[in-house]
């Protein structure tokens, strides 16, 4: 075999290496191109999370007047986990015959039914309940709608003039206005500076 045939041995096998390469690629592109998952273009994984400002949430009573709302200046809400989480919201009651009274925390978690009827609210950080003359102080609160009570296991000081009232966990029943320290609880009476 002589150098020029060899020279067109070898050019001819590079161009028939190259016509393979070539169709492999172009039938690759073309079943690449029948594929519909291939061609639809990557979006970022996508969440329901809802980010609110000036939030607020009333309960309205058959009578037509409130019977609780949650107001906040923020709030996160996740369709997914019917959760809305509240930054330092003020949580106020409207009972039929009586004074209405707030507390305020730093957190709120608001969860809510498949209707979106809020059906438990877990407020913590620093809450402070304002009733009357009375400022009752704790850490963590549980707003369980159905029975329209506020609970907590936690430690609770309630002050108010001329007496102060610490304990261990409480209830408050919001339809009878009955507050129930449940343990460890201890009175300090203050004489009247009149």
């Amino acid at each position: 075999m002589g150098r020029d045939q060899a020279r067109f041995l070898i050019a001819f096998l590079v161009l028939l290496l190259l016509a393979v390469v070539g169709h492999g690629l172009l039938n690759n592109e073309r079943a690449d191109s029948n594929d519909p998952t291939l061609n639809t273009p990557l979006d970022p994984p996508a969440t329901s999370e809802q980010r609110m400002e000036n939030f607020k949430r009333v309960k309205i009573r058959p009578d037509g007047q409130k019977a609780w709302e949650i107001v906040a200046s923020k709030a996160r809400y996740s369709p997914e986990s019917h959760l809305v989480i509240v930054e330092f919201p003020q949580f106020s009651f409207y009972p039929k015959d009586g004074e209405s009274f707030s507390l305020r925390s730093r957190e709120a978690r608001v969860t809510t039914d498949q209707k979106e009827e809020v059906t438990r609210v877990e407020l913590s950080g620093d809450l402070e309940m304002q009733v009357s003359d009375f400022v009752i102080k704790t850490q963590e609160a549980i707003f369980e709608a159905e029975q329209n009570r506020i609970s907590s296991p936690g430690a609770v000081q309630i002050d108010g003039p001329e007496v102060t009232v610490r304990g261990q966990g409480y209830s408050v029943d919001v339809t009878n206005k009955y507050l129930t320290l449940d343990a460890d609880v201890h009175t300090t009476l203050r004489r009247s500076e009149s």
